[in-house]
C-alpha cells in the first residue's frame, strides 16, 4: 500500500512538470488552468528577430478552460474573432481554429492565420511565450 501511494505521488509530481524550453520545471496548476486567461502581446518578433509588436497593438486574446478563444480589438470597434483552442503534441503545441474568413481577418488587420499552431516555449500563470510555424515569437502577458 505504501508503494502504491509513493508511486501515485511520484506520478502526480512528474505529470505536473512543465517540459517547456523556457518554462518552470514544475507547476501545481494544470496547463489548461494556466492558459485560461486574457492575454495581450508585449513583444512579437519575426523569424529574423525584428520587432513586429505593433501588429498586435490593442488586441486581447481570451482563452477559456473549456477550449473557447476570443480575440478582441476594442480600439477598432469591430466584433471579436471567435473559435476554439486546444493542445496537441503532448501539450507541447497550442493551436487555435478561428471561425473567421479572410475578409474578417483583413478588416481586423490580424497578423496571424485563422488556423494557427504554436510551439509553447513558456507557460506560466501570468506569462505565455509562443512561436508559430513561420518563426514568429509572441510573448503574451496577462491582461491587467
Amino acid at each position: 500500500m505504501k508503494q502504491l501511494i509513493s508511486f501515485s505521488l511520484l506520478f502526480l509530481l512528474l505529470s505536473s512538470c512543465s517540459g517547456y524550453e523556457e518554462g518552470q520545471w514544475m507547476s501545481f496548476r494544470s496547463k489548461e488552468e494556466r492558459i485560461a486567461n486574457t492575454w495581450y502581446v508585449v513583444i512579437a518578433l519575426d523569424a529574423q528577430e525584428e520587432d513586429i509588436s505593433s501588429l498586435f497593438n490593442r488586441q486581447f486574446f481570451t482563452f477559456t478552460k473549456d477550449g473557447q478563444v476570443e480575440i478582441a480589438f476594442p480600439k477598432k470597434g469591430i466584433p471579436p474573432l471567435q473559435g476554439r483552442w486546444f493542445f496537441a503534441d503532448k501539450k507541447k503545441t497550442f493551436r487555435w481554429e478561428l471561425d473567421a474568413d479572410e475578409a474578417q481577418l483583413a478588416e481586423a488587420e490580424f497578423a496571424c492565420q485563422a488556423n494557427e499552431s504554436f510551439k509553447i516555449l513558456r507557460l506560466e500563470e501570468k506569462e505565455l511565450w509562443l512561436k508559430d510555424e513561420e518563426g514568429k515569437t509572441l510573448l503574451l502577458v496577462e491582461k491587467k
